[in-house]
């Protein structure tokens, strides 16, 4: 499962299940987010591969993806650092099981509508116990305030990327990336 929390009013700006955590997954997954929350200044990421190398002057396919937009990579000193996205990652583990089995969900497609309503009631109904208001009001008064994270607002088309199938001259299939161009509806603060 993938999550991206505002650090600030810890707005669930995307959650969805893949099948695993590649870059495709992220490449599928960060277009949905910033086109509904904006374009974060950084993310706030473990050292794990799709995010790190050890060349420091290289960026992995995500960070030049990223980088693209003008969204660099925070790198979380240590596991502990990132407790509020583990945090989160408990609130999944603590719902999803027990949901599923209630509404007989049991493929990742069936499961995708469900968590993006479940994220939604999470961000507009359930007050943050440090908030004390919640996700989607602070997120709210963060823009009304100007005091958010916000990369400046432009009209930068986001790239989505889908499979195509392909053939060869020779009869192989296979498949391979495409972009396609879309323009954000809306464009506010979003940080991980």
């Amino acid at each position: 499962m993938l999550n991206m929390l505002d650090d600030c009013s810890r707005v669930f700006t995307g959650s969805k299940i893949y099948q695993s955590e590649n870059l495709l997954a992220y490449l599928d997954f960060l277009p949905m987010a910033f086109e509904q929350y904006g374009l974060p200044l950084e993310i706030y990421v473990d050292y794990h591969s799709l995010f790190f190398t050890h060349d420091p002057k290289a960026l992995t396919q995500l960070g030049q993806a990223i980088h693209f937009y003008g969204i660099t990579f925070r790198y979380a000193p240590t596991p502990q650092a990132k407790g509020k996205v583990e945090r989160s990652h408990f609130f999944w583990q603590e719902r999803l099981p027990a949901y599923f089995a209630s509404e007989q969900i049991e493929d990742l497609d069936q499961a995708a509508p469900h968590i993006q309503a479940l994220r939604l009631h999470r961000n507009q109904h359930e007050t943050h116990r440090e908030l004390k208001m919640t996700p989607q009001k602070a997120w709210d008064l963060a823009l009304k305030e100007k005091r958010s994270g916000v990369a400046p607002q432009t009209q930068l088309p986001l790239v989505a990327v889908y499979l195509e199938p392909t053939h060869s001259h020779q009869g192989r299939s296979g498949w391979t990336c495409a972009h396609r161009l879309s323009t954000p509806a809306r464009r506010s603060c979003s940080r991980d």
